[in-house]
């Protein structure tokens, strides 16, 4: 298989769940808010770009790390 188009793939891959994410998180914001309030609901909605910035550093540090041009940019 052609790795572009492996690539690809995996990119519309990853738009379909984002979308899916963010539609779920609009359609259950409201209820988790009603059922617990709004700080707990926007701190548990905050649990998943940590995990983003953490997952992303894990790359970073498999990859050889990321040039200092890179983070500064």
């Amino acid at each position: 298989m052609n790795q572009s188009i492996y690539l690809c793939h995996m990119w519309e891959l990853y738009a379909l769940w984002a979308w899916i994410g963010t539609a779920m998180t609009i359609q259950a914001a409201p209820l988790l808010a009603g059922a617990f309030g709004w700080r707990p609901t926007l701190a548990v909605f905050g649990i998943g770009p940590l995990l983003g910035v953490e997952a992303m550093r894990r790359l970073a540090r498999l990859q050889g790390g990321v040039r200092k041009a890179a983070v500064h940019a």
